[in-house]
């Protein structure tokens, strides 16, 4: 059961998340925080503290939960933020708003000290403002009684949660045995730096604190280190609170400093306490009533009875607010639960209750608490926001049988075709970047190369020089460069080689002299150096000029011997083993030779005796992995194998090795270089590509939770590289199950979706495709982690997130994440089909049987669940123009064959169904069809089969025994049959819908059952009214068959029902319903008069009238308008009819015909059925003056057949107020109106002589109006408006 909908974000912490929220079935929002379970201590603590307070000043906690990555708590939503934003956006506040939140932060502060808590963390962070602007106390993870040890506490809070667990690492980091018990140094008392006991004068030192942050935007204490505060707090004198700006009074009353420094009274003894806080001047008497209830420090602790570590509730607080909350840890965790009950916990609940979350393992309900909102999005894009909360699932491989090679019949070509086309899409071309060894400033600081041109041996040609000359001068210039170099020397290093060295640093920075130089044999001199000097920093400096030579050289020829060169300085390493400042500078030459030498034979497609590798070179590279050695030899060498590892060259294949990974898997574990751990797992990374069995060795040894723990990484290219690993190794058909079984592998890996970078996010991609292309199971637990929504979000995206992708290859990025996602969404749309096989037939198996037997059982229970696969992808804008075709509604329509087998007791998968419910499938599959009818234009174009195959099912599942069924089929059909009885909004000129068949349909099985749907319990008469009206609008051929089954006397006994509720939908339908009743010519009218309708009609005409003219409500304004239309228009086809009858009745009467006289009392007994229709006079008269222009018109048709029907006999026709109704409407009226609302008060007046006295009486304002209309018609020449203003005016005595 989804309990609650997580909107959108409202903040975020280092390891939580606050959502808005609501609890389904509500209107009442709340707060849940997302919270990481390393801060299971700080949270449980807040349950234990604040599972029963109930204060207006403290924000009120309702529940918890725990899932399998988070605990999630549920409080009260407070929508003013923090004090500290307040404070941050006012930067300081007047004294008088200083006093308003004061008062609630001493009242709050009160009664926390009165049940015996002390707060310990009191900040402006952790006081909210709810939106009528009342402070609350937030977050209680830091709040203990005196005397407990909070650290022991949160010890025995972390061993509970492992044992909620069953298993010893909750998170994917065990929780360490320290934990921080110390609130914000900025705000802690004197005494608290002391190491001294934290009492209730510890939290009103803190208040101090706020309240001089209130008036002057900052702390009393600030520094720049822990130590500089930590003596201004201990000994330096308060500062004078000042505030800077221009405000009118920068200094503070006295009263405020009075306060101010009474509380922040560094002696705890001499601090103000309780009495002289409530009793302040500055609060101006505003908090006495507490001074009746004080609880002092002293007080609690006389109060308490040796409270132990984890103490127990007791007796005898001085407060009469409440109890100490304290709690037995030791019988709160035991298994069973205590029974025992106290004041302090929650009616019906135990302390062990409220002191579990309720989704622990071990209790009931662990299904999904949280779902999305399914609003709009808004500017925050929905992807920065947390993923949502899953359920904690059980792998499925440990609960049922994985079908094997489910899709075979695909044939395995295309299987393996799949299989490749995943191998390539999962490495990116970023995942190869190749970055230098040498001189690469996030492994060590390059020194710097400047040289005096007057020392040197050789002229100081640039590189630009140089890449100009002839051969024979270039060659010349390098042999004078060789022998500088080879000179041999004896004692200190000469300057002339340093320098010559620093200039060969510079030239092999350029490509062309960098190919040269290789060519002219420099690598070799530059290698004797590094053996022969015994200087370190000439090898060093020697060694750095061959990586850089080796590094940007383009080409190497066969002839160049460098092979000498890399034995030489492997010889070197090798004989410094343990100098590591030579291995830091000589490696790095090394692995720059070794990518150049492999670089070259891929390029090339050669190799050469020159270009050889020795063994011992990939040793002592590997040993330089090793543990052991320091951070920047591991860094050297891990680049030099993740450069290497690139090409695919031998060299590259002598480190894919398992010790290898396991060496660069414990660089990137032990490291705290971020730089370096990237390089690691870079380098693994490439290796898997060589050989994914080499991540597999990586998992069998540090385990699955482990690896999945580095996806918490907030680094991109790590996470980049360990989905890609697990993308290889899966995508290569290896450990597939083994991988899976892990429960937090699919919720991890949905959640890198999340991941602002769309590399990661298509790799994610990619690995889902490999995971659930086999597994129908794994596809929905992927549904229900939210995957649908994520390849829906991406789909839409036009361009990148990441900026730098942006600027640099964004078009690339995006069109790498769309082939990933069409690789996943191919493969969904394409095994639908299987999946519905997969269904119907463990169905079918079962067709009529009572008993499924322990196969069928078990077929039932792995098959029924997928049909919430369906619901996640007819709700999805990507995947239904896909999916739902011609096929796919045949395919439901034999679904819904068998639940119509289910609901009559035909079937029975009762027990059967594992962890779906037989109603649930039930609901399940029909809001499939639910997904499909809310897009008319689908429905339109499958019409046939939807109406030979869907809708007669629908139809009989509408009198099924289960009331919610009856209801969900009802409203169904209605949805269905309202797009084809509407056809024309959805189908063009050239394609009509035929609908005789739903016709067919509505007569036959469903208009019989309407009686018994609409005497039925809500909702089933509201959509069965809504959908007779549609029958009825469109198709007057049904109204027959509606008076046969007896239904207009059901029709008013459910308006009389609903006679209370005026405006509500039901009677919204049966207004539509008797208007075309009315309307239409072949009616029975007299049953509806005898069925009352005259009655029924004025009381909803009164009702209706009076809620469009008094009420505010918007939309209960824009129902009563359109209810009040209709009305009017069954009002005139009501006047329409009567009016007919009587003038074929005079006509008859007249000629003298056969049967004349009986007609004409037929005709008099009808005027005297509708005389009380004259008591809407008044009504009608009014609304010619409404603002709505039909409702005037309706009215004035309406009141001139009225009037021409029964004259002037309602006796307020012509009251004053209606005379002046009257004059305003011809006023604004056009001529033609005008024409009839003169006809309409000359009847008035002709028919009944009170009338006439009245105008003459009190009728002035109408006669003015009336005179103005002879005058302007005369001057248009309207003879008609004229002679019928003059003879109104003679009649009433206004014109002589």
């Amino acid at each position: 059961m989804e309990n609650f909908v997580l909107y959108e974000e409202l903040g975020r912490g280092d390891h939580s998340i606050i959502y808005k929220g609501r609890r389904k079935g509500t209107i009442n929002f709340v707060a849940i925080h997302c919270i990481e379970k390393c801060k299971r201590p700080e949270v449980t603590n807040t349950v234990r503290m604040t599972h029963d307070i109930s204060h207006s000043n403290v924000v009120k906690f309702y529940e918890w939960y725990e899932t399998s990555n988070h605990l999630w708590l549920v409080v009260e939503l407070c929508t003013g933020g923090s004090l500290a934003t307040l404070i941050i956006q006012d930067r300081n506040l007047p004294e008088s708003s200083i006093r308003s939140f004061g008062i609630d932060l001493v009242t709050g502060i009160h009664y926390i000290h009165s049940l015996g808590i002390l707060f310990c963390d009191l900040r402006p962070t952790k006081i909210l403002l709810d939106g009528s602007g009342t402070l609350k106390y937030a977050d209680f993870g830091l709040s203990r009684v005196e005397g407990e040890i909070l650290e022991e506490l949160f010890e025995k809070f972390a061993d509970a949660g492992e044992m909620w667990s069953n298993e010893m690492d909750v998170d994917n980091n065990p929780l360490s045995k320290k934990y921080k018990t110390t609130g914000a140094p900025t705000y802690m008392s004197p005494e608290g730096f002391q190491s001294q006991e934290i009492t209730i004068l510890s939290d009103l030192w803190s208040l101090g604190c706020v309240l001089y942050e209130m008036f002057t935007g900052h702390p009393p204490f600030l520094a720049e280190s822990f130590q500089q505060l930590k003596e201004k707090i201990l000994h330096k004198e308060l500062p004078p609170p000042k505030v800077k700006g221009s405000r009118f009074s920068s200094k503070p009353s006295p009263d405020f400093q009075s306060l101010l420094e009474g509380l922040l009274q560094k002696d705890p003894d001499k601090r103000m306490g309780w009495p002289g806080l409530v009793n302040h001047p500055f609060w101006q008497g505003r908090l006495s009533h507490l001074a009746k209830d004080l609880v002092t420090s002293q007080e609690v602790r006389s109060s308490i009875v040796n409270t132990t570590r984890s103490s127990v509730l007791v007796e005898g607080t001085a407060s009469a607010l409440g109890r100490i909350k304290t709690v037995d840890l030791k019988k709160s965790m035991e298994r069973p639960v205590s029974t025992l009950e106290t004041e302090g916990t929650r009616p019906g609940s135990t302390m062990g209750d409220y002191m579990r979350p309720k989704t622990a393992p071990g209790n009931e309900g662990g299904s999904t608490l949280f779902t999305l909102s399914t609003r709009p999005p808004t500017a925050v894009p929905p992807d920065e926001k947390l993923a949502p909360t899953q359920k904690p699932t059980q792998s499925p491989l440990s609960t049922r049988e994985v079908r094997e090679t489910i899709g075979n019949t695909g044939g395995e070509s295309q299987a393996d075709e799949a299989q490749n086309e995943a191998l390539e899409l999962i490495y990116h071309h970023s995942d190869f970047h190749i970055t230098p060894i040498v001189d690469n400033t996030k492994i060590q600081k390059p020194g710097t190369a400047k040289y005096d041109a007057k020392i040197l041996p050789v002229p100081p040609f640039s590189a630009e020089k140089m890449a100009t000359m002839s051969e024979k001068e270039l060659s010349k210039h390098v042999k004078a460069i060789c022998d500088g170099l080879s000179i041999s020397e004896k004692g200190p290093p000469s300057q002339k080689r340093i320098h010559l060295l620093h200039y060969l640093t510079g030239l092999s920075t350029n490509p062309q002299v960098a190919t040269q130089l290789t060519r002219n044999n420099v690598l070799s001199v530059l290698a004797k150096v590094v053996k022969e000097t015994q200087h370190l920093d000439v090898k060093t400096k020697a060694a750095r000029v061959m990586g850089l030579i080796a590094g940007n050289a383009e080409v190497l020829d066969e002839t160049v011997n460098i092979s000498e060169s890399v034995a030489i300085l492997t010889e070197v390493i090798r004989e410094n083993v343990k100098n590591g400042k030579l291995k830091q500078g000589v490696l790095p030459a090394l692995g720059e030779l070794l990518y150049f030498i492999a670089q070259q034979e891929v390029k090339q497609s050669k190799s050469c005796d020159n270009w050889s590798v020795s063994s011992m070179t990939y040793t002592v590279i590997f040993r330089c992995c090793r543990e052991g050695e320091d951070a920047v030899v591991n860094h050297i060498a891990a680049k030099a194998v993740e450069n290497v590892v690139a090409t695919q060259s031998t060299h590259a294949q002598k480190f894919v090795s398992n010790e290898m990974g396991q060496s660069l898997w414990y660089i990137f574990k032990h490291s705290t270089v971020d730089s370096l751990r990237i390089t690691a797992l870079n380098a693994l990374c490439r290796i898997t590509h060589h050989n994914p069995s080499v991540f597999q060795s990586v998992i069998d040894t540090v385990g699955m939770t482990t690896i999945l723990s580095a996806l918490s990484f907030g680094i991109t290219r790590i996470q980049q590289a360990i989905v890609t690993m697990f993308g290889a190794l899966i995508a290569s058909g290896q450990s597939l199950n083994r991988v899976v079984q892990d429960k937090d592998f699919l919720q991890k890996l949905i959640r890198l979706l999340d991941s602002p970078s769309v590399v990661i996010r298509a790799k994610a991609f990619v690995v889902i495709h490999e995971v659930v292309k086999n597994n129908y199971d794994l596809l929905l637990n992927s549904c229900q982690l939210r995957l649908v929504m994520y390849i829906e979000r991406d789909s839409r995206r036009q361009t990148p997130r990441d900026g730098k992708a942006a600027e640099n290859n964004g078009s690339e990025s995006v069109e790498y994440l769309m082939q990933c996602l069409d690789l996943l969404i191919n493969h969904i749309v394409d095994v639908i089909p299987k999946l519905f096989k997969e269904i119907v037939s463990s169905l079918d198996a079962v067709m009529g049987r009572k008993h499924p037997n322990a196969v069928q059982a078990k077929q039932l229970r792995s098959s029924l669940p997928l049909i919430h696969i369906f619901l996640h992808l007819v709700t999805s804008q990507v995947f239904r123009p896909k999916i739902v075709n011609e096929e796919f509604i045949k395919n439901l329509s034999s679904l819904l064959s068998h639940i119509k087998g289910i609901e009559t007791g035909e079937t029975n998968i009762e027990g059967a169904s594992g962890s779906i419910s037989p109603s649930d499938f039930v609901t399940t599959t029909m809001s499939v069809l639910e997904g499909i009818s809310q897009h008319p234009q689908l429905v339109a174009d499958f019409h046939q089969v939807v109406l030979e195959s869907i809708l007669p099912i629908i139809a009989d599942l509408v009198v099924s025994q289960n009331g919610e069924t009856r209801a969900f089929s009802l409203r169904l059909f209605s949805e269905v049959a309202s797009v084809y009885l509407n056809q024309e909004q959805y189908a063009g000129s050239e394609k009509k819908m035929n609908v005789a068949g739903l016709h067919q349909i509505i007569k036959e099985r469903l208009l019989p059952q309407f009686e018994q749907i609409l005497l039925d319990q809500e909702p089933l008469p509201s959509c069965g009214l809504k959908l007779l009206l549609t029958l009825l609008d469109q198709n007057g051929g049904f109204i027959k068959q509606f008076e046969q089954l007896g239904l207009v006397s059901v029709i008013f006994q459910v308006m009389m029902d609903h006679q209370s509720h005026p405006l509500n939908s039901s009677m919204q339908s049966i207004a539509g319903i008797l208007n075309c009743l009315v309307a239409h010519k072949d009616t029975n009218m007299k049953d509806l008069y005898d069925q009352g309708l005259i009655d029924y009609f004025t009381t909803l005409f009164f009702d209706v009238t009076t809620a469009c003219l008094d009420t505010e409500d918007h939309a209960d304004n824009k129902v009563a308008h359109s209810m009040l239309q209709n009305l009017l228009d069954t009002l005139h086809s009501m006047f329409k009819y009567v009016s007919e009858v009587v003038r074929k009745a005079l006509q008859n009467k007249r000629a003298g015909g056969e049967g004349g006289n009986r007609e004409a009392e037929e005709a008099e007994q009808l005027l005297l059925t509708n005389k009380s229709l004259t008591d809407l006079t008044t009504i009608l008269t009014q609304l010619l003056c409404f603002e709505d222009t039909d409702i005037q018109d309706f009215s004035t048709k309406c009141l001139s057949l009225l009037v021409q029907l029964f004259g002037g006999e309602n006796k307020d026709s012509m009251t004053p107020e209606n005379m002046e109704y009257y004059s305003k409407a011809l006023k604004k009226a056009d001529v033609k109106k005008q024409k009839v609302l003169l006809r309409i008060i000359k009847r008035l007046l002709s028919t009944e002589r009170v009338h006439v006295e009245s105008m003459k009486q009190h009728g002035d304002t109408l006669a003015n109006t009336i005179k103005n209309l002879v005058h302007t018609a005369s001057s248009h020449a309207d003879v008609a408006i004229s002679s019928l203003a003059a003879d109104i005016l003679k009649m009433t005595g206004h014109l002589k």
